[in-house]
């Protein structure tokens, strides 16, 4: 793993106040999955939403045995989906995510891509 992703990991995971990590209590819907696109590693993410409209107006995670590239997707995909600036969650781009990581790795967007599948789960 390289020095990129440890220092990205500690600024959008380690964040105490601004981090989306956890679970609500009052969630409308909640979507688990086993995501991690590397053979026989073991990624698992569970998000719980509040909707409004269909739209998702708060969202928490759990990240169990996730590496730091998951870590960091699910982070960011939830900061950007609470944001409220894309109408749904397939919208938000690898763009838009490298954005705001600013950082091109092929590895951490197989992981978002695949955190943002799995979110996108709960709007159909």
């Amino acid at each position: 793993m390289n020095k990129a992703i440890i220092e990205i990991f500690k600024k959008f995971c380690l964040d105490k106040e601004h981090t989306h990590s956890g679970e609500l209590e009052d969630a409308h819907d909640r979507v688990e999955g086993s995501l991690c696109p590397k053979k026989g590693m073991s990624d698992v993410i569970s998000f719980t939403i509040k909707k409004e409209n269909n739209r998702i107006i708060d969202i928490r995670y759990i990240c169990k045995l996730c590496d730091p590239y998951m870590w960091i997707s699910v982070e960011v995909l939830s900061r950007l989906v609470a944001s409220g600036e894309f109408n749904d969650v397939m919208s938000i781009s690898e763009d838009a995510f490298e954005k705001v990581v600013q950082v091109k790795d092929s590895v951490l967007n197989q992981h978002f891509v695949r955190a943002r599948e799995l979110l996108s789960l709960t709007l159909v």
